[in-house]
């Protein structure tokens, strides 16, 4: 027997095809917004990918630029530190330009990352010869505490300690001098670290252990006559002299022989 239209039958079979019209429509429309929601986030990805990249090549172009310019401050830094000890100029004019220039390379080892332990004490010396002997000592530690290379460790270590000393921070400079020995513990180290620092004992009256250090560096240099070498060991050695005759009224028949190797005027 035949349905009739209208009937219970046909309505239902009319309601199910909706509904799987409707289903299939919910899926289709929920596919679309998956895949639309998939692409947006793609899209977000790619975006912040582009951004990062753009950022980090212009982090790399602003990083080689301030890097350019901190290697030529360090060489102006460093030609005008020579220049002052060869000419008859305005040392305050020759101080005050080296100083702008360390101040300025200082500023940008703040903001660069990769700095050398060798750049750092090149800085500091600019600013301890600027009279910038906060800004020195800091930046001295810096380098020290990086421990890269013994030499320049011991050197950022005393340069560390003149600044102190200039501050009137003695026991802090003492233990700076105590860090520069223990950085370089071979026998030059050690002898240049002793005269280099009677100088600064003499001129806070500390004359017992300034002549110590001194009889401590004659004694590394008599066991091997070429423990020191070259113009700075002679300076520093000529420095430590002047100050124990002159400040700490030492004779100097009174101290004991230093070998200077290369030196035309060892000491006797």
């Amino acid at each position: 027997m035949a349905e009739e239209p209208g009937t219970p039958d046909s309505t239902q079979a009319s309601d199910e095809a909706l509904s799987a019209a409707a289903n299939r429509a919910t899926v289709a429309s929920a596919r679309v917004a998956r895949w639309s929601a998939i692409i947006a986030a793609v899209a977000v990805v790619v975006a912040a990918g582009s951004a990062f990249y753009s950022s980090y090549l212009a982090q790399q172009q602003n990083n080689s630029t301030q890097r350019q310019e901190l290697v030529s401050l360090i060489g102006d830094i460093a030609q005008g530190q020579q220049a002052s000890g060869t000419t008859n100029g305005n040392a305050i004019s020759s101080q005050l330009l080296v100083l702008g220039e360390a101040e300025e390379a200082n500023k940008i080892i703040e903001d660069l990352s990769g700095v050398s332990q060798v750049e750092k004490y090149l800085v500091g010396s600019g600013l301890q010869y600027g009279q910038d002997y906060q800004d020195a000592q800091n930046l001295f530690t810096e380098a020290a505490d990086e421990n890269t290379v013994p030499r320049v460790t011991a050197d950022s270590w005393r340069g560390a300690a003149a600044s102190l000393y200039a501050l009137d921070s003695d026991q802090a400079a003492e233990n700076d001098i105590n860090a520069a020995e223990k950085a370089n513990g071979s026998p030059t180290g050690l002898a240049y670290t002793y005269l280099f620092d009677i100088p600064y004992r003499a001129a806070i009256s500390d004359c017992s252990t300034a002549s110590g250090e001194w009889r401590q560096a004659a004694q590394l240099t008599q066991k091997q006559h070429n423990t020191l070498t070259g113009s700075n060991a002679m300076t520093a050695e000529k420095n430590a002299k002047t100050a124990l005759v002159n400040v700490c009224k030492m004779t100097p028949a009174a101290l004991e022989k230093i070998y200077i190797s290369g030196s035309s005027s060892t000491q006797t």
